[in-house]
């Protein structure tokens, strides 16, 4: 699960990250079998910066090596 808090539209920064910057150097790579998931944890329009809260949870098995 990746926490990401930016503006909507910067959404794809959470992506961007788990899987060029997060998955290559971890022991697993992505999971193509299994879908995405995106839970909105705030309304960005009753944020303060006016930010979404998001947990992406993006599914990964073990890396055979």
């Amino acid at each position: 699960m990746y926490q990401y808090y930016g503006t909507p539209g910067m959404l794809n920064i959470g992506y961007k990250y788990m899987y060029e910057q997060w998955l290559p150097n971890s022991d697993y790579e992505p999971d193509y079998d299994r879908h995405n998931l995106e839970f909105s944890m705030n309304n960005p329009d009753e944020d303060s910066e006016g930010k979404s809260k998001v947990h992406l949870f993006v599914p990964v098995k073990k890396r055979i090596f």
